[in-house]
């Protein structure tokens, strides 16, 4: 406002300059016709300001409806560390937690869960309540409102499920507030209370509220898994087809040898998705009768690219990160040419020395060559010759069974 004021005044100093001359002596054209293009730019300048200040004033409503963050999501001193790939967000064993400090109602928390990758807080454990606890004491003025998580029985009136779509009851720990959860019993006004908040009035312990209320909320984004997934330590308890997995320290409903005594270092911690035995991908066994074990599904990490902008490629050139520069599979240009050149003719993908990415980076074979790769003729042939195998081969053995994988 400062600005503005300033330029009122020099208006003014203007129009009483411009009566002086007026009132003593005649102005020439050139002087009129400058003191108007004066006061033109300076109504201009004010007609800026005022569009700035209109446009301030839009900005703090807004942040007002929302709420105003009194503190960052999370500060430099928190629980855990901070991460990089997921901004805002603390690492705590292979998954990402957020403290979202304006307040929204249960669905809407969730689609913003999502639109990070992630999900509303699933607190299995009792180690996990405590630190989403102190993270939310770290980021100041935790007791103004309570916190949406990911437990909740829309689906069902008394089933409660995490975010994830596993069940309460397939976990060892909860931690309700005393007397909850009660769908609201006794008030005719609140009966029907479907998400569950860390109740701020109970040490944040959980309680079931209406779900169309506004509160702050908790964030969870899953590790990604690298390679076949061993090193994998998120919290997915859910196969690829939605079955529950078996907790690795029971035996029911299906016995097996993959507990976490026989495999200490697989991090074999409740029924989370794991690769102990050196599988392709994760797994678990199911919480199904008739469904011993199945694959989950875990997005995997994403790798910086292995190509070039300038389209060069082969063992003279390196991409960023000093490995060998290859071409974008899925681009325009998939094939490397002899010459380091990626491209998408012939002299690129078909000829002798040519890397075609789409094909596995494989180099190309000439075509009246047998070597390394006979043609499909012979491969049939071949295959005539070989016993066939017999039994139900899941896992492309015999009985589904292997030495290595056999998962009895």
């Amino acid at each position: 406002m400062g600005g503005e004021y300033r330029i009122r005044v020099s208006m003014k100093l203007l129009v009483f300059v411009l009566w002086l001359w007026m009132g003593n002596s005649a102005l020439t054209v050139k002087q009129a016709d400058h003191l108007k293009d004066r006061l033109k730019r300076l109504k201009t300048k004010i007609e800026g300001v005022n569009l700035k200040v209109a446009q301030t004033a839009g900005t703090l409503n807004n942040m007002a409806e929302r709420g105003f963050p009194k503190v960052p999501d999370v500060p430099t001193a928190t629980p855990g560390s901070v991460s990089n790939n997921h901004p805002g967000y603390t690492e705590r064993e292979g998954s990402f937690y957020k403290v979202f400090r304006y307040q929204t109602d249960h669905a809407s928390a969730q689609q913003t869960c999502e639109a990070d990758g992630g999900r509303l807080a699933d607190v299995k454990t009792e180690a996990l309540n405590n630190f989403i606890v102190e993270l939310i004491s770290a980021t100041g003025n935790a007791g103004d409102n309570s916190y949406w998580i990911g437990l909740n029985d829309k689906a069902t009136e008394g089933t409660y499920m995490w975010a994830d779509g596993s069940r309460l009851a397939s976990c060892a720990f909860s931690n309700w507030a005393p007397g909850e959860p009660n769908n609201g019993i006794g008030n005719e006004i609140t009966i029907g209370q479907d998400c569950i908040q860390l109740w701020r009035d109970y040490n944040y312990k959980w309680d079931d509220d209406h779900c169309w209320l506004e509160k702050h909320f908790i964030c969870q984004i899953e590790s990604c898994q690298e390679g076949n997934g061993a090193t994998y330590r998120g919290s997915v308890s859910m196969t690829a087809t939605g079955k529950t997995c078996q907790r690795w320290d029971s035996q029911t409903p299906h016995g097996h040898d993959r507990t976490p005594a026989n495999y200490p270092s697989a991090g074999l911690e409740q029924n989370y998705c794991r690769n102990p035995d050196g599988w392709y991908r994760l797994w678990c066994y199911t919480t199904d009768p008739y469904t011993r074990w199945e694959l989950c599904d875990v997005p995997f990490c994403s790798v910086t690219k292995k190509w070039r902008d300038d389209l060069l490629c082969g063992d003279t050139y390196t991409t960023a990160d000093g490995r060998t520069a290859e071409c974008d599979p899925d681009g325009i240009y998939p094939c490397c040419s002899p010459g380091h050149w990626c491209g998408n003719t012939a002299d690129h993908c078909d000829c002798a020395g040519c890397i075609d990415y789409r094909n596995t980076g494989e180099t190309s074979q000439d075509l009246d060559s047998q070597t390394p790769h006979e043609d499909s003729e012979q491969i049939v042939e071949k295959l005539r010759e070989k016993p066939k195998r017999s039994g139900n081969n899941k896992m492309g053995t015999k009985n589904g069974k292997s030495k290595k994988h056999n998962r009895a």
